[in-house]
């Protein structure tokens, strides 16, 4: 809430406007362009699921939204004036990426059902089943309307507001970029300093909103959406007024969010291909609006990509460089030993069930054995040892 609260105060001051009058496409070329080189981590982590659900994923969305650009669908409608007729719209290239998705999502459908997924949870390609999450529309509440405090008292920890403090500036640095970037895919100037004050004060209200009703999470651009509106072209006000308020009625209406949750990893890194893809396509395009024959733009960009990338490595190759406290100061110990899942508690059951049945019928047939064994000891045939 407070680092909410801080973002918040950074657009009212106008302190953001100030600094974007230094801020060119010499500083945000690299700054972004590594964030989006970046998102490949996360991306391999979902498409490894299944690497061919991914290509067909991505592929489909690459098909209808570049090499069939100049074709419009035909699409029947009715009008009381003119009555019924076709009318040619490009709805396949304005909702690629939706057909994409769902046409992955089927064919993951039909291999599941064939069996063609393993059934190991303990395997990647399980989370490209369609049935491998569905326990999370079990969970869900029907209707679930956040409020401040539903989940107790806030509390106050300096490690966790210096962690977040930090994510505050990156957010903000991030969002900076992540404006010009928007402006670019769109075929627009530079957004003016006034716009990206406000920008930044509605992210830091949100933030704040999402802070007292428990939401784990800030309020922050999002680069995958501006690959999304320079692969489908839909750049509209409108458009994202009504998809914030089908957001707001996923998040009331629990089942409807939990069904999008059960999307198979493989999709969603098909799709995060092309939309991380464009985004790093649309940043590196930014160059061409800076001198490339001077050296000192060569060293300003080269020197902060290299940067960018080098001291993750760094961290990643040694993880005790810099002491951020323990396991149990960071909740990792809690984290890790938290309660089992009701997934797991049914699976658990379900091998319970199994091993009483199969007792059940072991202790029969050993009975019968018995009844049998004792008929024969009766009638002479055997005797007992």
């Amino acid at each position: 809430m407070i680092a909410g609260f801080i973002h918040m105060v950074i657009g009212m001051t106008g302190l953001v406007g100030f600094l974007v009058r230094f801020i060119g496409p010499v500083t945000v070329v690299p700054s972004l362009t590594v964030v989006g080189l970046y998102s490949y981590r996360a991306t391999v982590g979902f498409a490894s699921a299944h690497w061919g659900i991914a290509f067909l994923t991505a592929g489909t969305t690459i098909i209808l939204s570049l090499y069939l650009r100049n074709v419009n669908t035909p699409i029947p409608v009715w009008t009381p004036k003119g009555g019924c007729r076709i009318i040619r719209f490009p709805f396949h290239k304005v909702f690629s990426v939706l057909i994409a998705a769902i046409f992955g999502w089927v064919i993951s459908i039909i291999i599941t059902e064939a069996g063609g997924f393993s059934s190991d949870p303990k395997s990647k390609e399980f989370y490209a089943r369609t049935d491998s999450r569905t326990y999370v529309i079990d969970m869900a509440n029907w209707f679930l309307f956040p409020y401040p405090g539903q989940f107790g008292s806030p509390l106050f920890n300096t490690g966790a507001f210096i962690t977040f403090l930090f994510g505050t500036i990156s957010s903000v640095i991030d969002s900076i970029g992540d404006y010009y970037a928007c402006a670019r895919v769109c075929d627009l100037p530079a957004p003016p300093p006034h716009s990206v004050n406000r920008g930044i004060m509605i992210e830091g209200i949100s933030s704040l909103i999402a802070g007292s009703a428990g939401a784990s999470h800030a309020t922050s651009t999002f680069g995958g959406n501006i690959g999304a509106i320079g692969i489908t072209k839909v750049a509209s006000l409108r458009v994202f007024q009504l998809l914030g308020i089908i957001y707001m009625i996923f998040g009331v209406i629990g089942k409807i969010g939990a069904v999008c949750v059960t999307i198979p990893y493989s999709v969603i890194g098909g799709m995060q291909m092309i939309n991380f893809g464009v985004l790093v396509g649309v940043m590196i395009s930014n160059i061409q609006f800076t001198d490339m024959s001077s050296t000192r733009n060569h060293v300003i960009i080269g020197c902060s990509m290299f940067v960018g990338l080098m001291m993750p490595y760094w961290m990643r190759e040694n993880p005790n460089a810099l002491d951020t406290g323990t396991r149990d100061e960071r909740g990792l110990t809690a984290w890790e030993e938290k309660e089992l899942t009701i997934a797991e508690k049914e699976k658990i059951s379900e091998l319970s069930f199994a091993k009483v049945e199969s007792y059940k019928l072991l202790t029969q047939i050993v009975d019968i054995d018995k009844i049998n064994f004792d008929n024969l000891v009766r009638g002479g045939r055997v005797t007992r040892q």
